[in-house]
């Protein structure tokens, strides 16, 4: 029982935990407790008012395998446009990201997705900085796990989300870093941390929600429990000039 679109090494996301046929005795499939897993990785940089960011997305073998079955036989106008038009759902529409892709024909090898996109106007020069951002990615993947069943339960496969996003920023001093996050919870976990040096901002966050199932009952609270998620997700941090 194989996917034609995942390595050989990764089982199929949907047949973790089901019955094994062995030859003499009945088994289950093993089933990783983080099946769904993305790592992001983000450079940004200044010129002038214009913040420039380099993205570098990597997905596990699950989402790789989805990729793969959705967009086999895209060509690459095509290709270069589902990704904008997902950039532009996901994140924002008032930039214009060029793409390059990596993994997709290659069964055992990570899809990866790596982007540039430029924000102008987006620094006022010679003023405090206030800076704010949203991991969207994170964002949009625990908003796809929202559950409203009333009578079934609910069978989650497991997210394991980590992200490193810097800031070069030459011009400016760091006045004041956000809040290390250390976030526990019966359903999972979230880690923030920032650090400073040689004038780089840089935050890593990492959340993982390991399988389990959720009777209808307990849907309330896991869906606070990714609600929470998403209100301490902001990436937040001061700096004023030299």
């Amino acid at each position: 029982l194989t996917d034609p679109y995942s390595p050989a090494a990764a089982p199929p996301s949907y047949l973790g935990g089901a019955v094994a046929l062995q030859s003499e005795t009945v088994g289950v499939m093993p089933a990783t407790p983080l099946t769904w897993t993305l790592e992001v990785k983000s450079h940004n940089w200044l010129d002038g008012s214009t913040v420039h960011e380099a993205e570098r997305r990597g997905y596990g073998p699950a989402f790789s395998g989805a990729y793969r079955a959705s967009l086999a036989g895209l060509n690459r106008t095509d290709l270069e446009r589902w990704a904008r038009d997902q950039y532009r759902e996901v994140v924002r529409t008032d930039v214009a990201p060029s793409f390059e892709f990596d993994g997709l024909n290659a069964q055992q090898r990570p899809f990866i997705i790596s982007s540039e996109a430029d924000y102008e106007n987006a620094i006022v020069m010679g003023r405090n900085l206030h800076y704010e951002h949203a991991p969207a990615w994170l964002i949009d993947l625990l908003r796809s796990f929202y559950t409203y069943n009333e009578h079934y339960d609910y069978r989650f496969d497991g997210l394991g989300y980590y992200d490193e996003t810097t800031f070069e920023i030459p011009e400016w001093q760091l006045r004041a870093g956000g809040a290390a996050i250390r976030f526990e919870s019966e359903f999972g976990t979230m880690y923030r941390d920032y650090s400073y040096e040689n004038d780089i901002v840089r935050v890593e966050t990492r959340v993982e929600i390991p399988r389990r199932t959720i009777a209808p009952n307990d849907n309330e609270r896991f869906n606070r429990f990714l609600d929470t998620i998403i209100e301490n997700s902001a990436i937040r941090w001061r700096a004023a000039p030299r």
